[in-house]
C-alpha cells in the first residue's frame, strides 16, 4: 500500500437508512494514513479506532461504514497496527 493508493481510495455513501461515517473525520484519517506511509507521522491503533462519527440521518449519510472498516482493516494488516 503506497499514499497513492490511499489518495485514490474511494468510499460509497451509506445506504438509505443507514449512518456512515462523517466524510471529513474519515478524509482526515485517509489523509494520516498517506503520511504515515509516506513517512511524515506514525500510526497508531488508538488512531485507527477513534474519531470516526455518524454522519447525518438524511442527505449527508456519510461513506458506507462497511466499506470504510474493510479498508482500515486492510491497513491494519498491512501496517501491523
Amino acid at each position: 500500500m503506497t499514499p497513492e493508493d490511499v489518495h485514490h481510495i474511494t468510499f460509497t455513501t451509506a445506504p438509505w437508512g443507514r449512518r456512515g461515517y462523517r466524510i471529513d473525520d474519515v478524509d482526515d484519517l485517509l489523509d494520516h494514513i498517506a503520511a504515515a506511509l509516506a513517512g511524515r507521522t506514525t500510526l497508531s491503533a488508538e488512531r485507527l479506532r477513534s474519531g470516526l462519527r455518524p454522519g447525518g440521518a438524511w442527505l449527508n449519510r456519510g461513506y458506507d461504514p462497511d466499506e470504510v472498516d474493510t479498508f482500515l482493516r486492510r491497513v491494519r494488516a498491512e501496517l501491523g497496527v
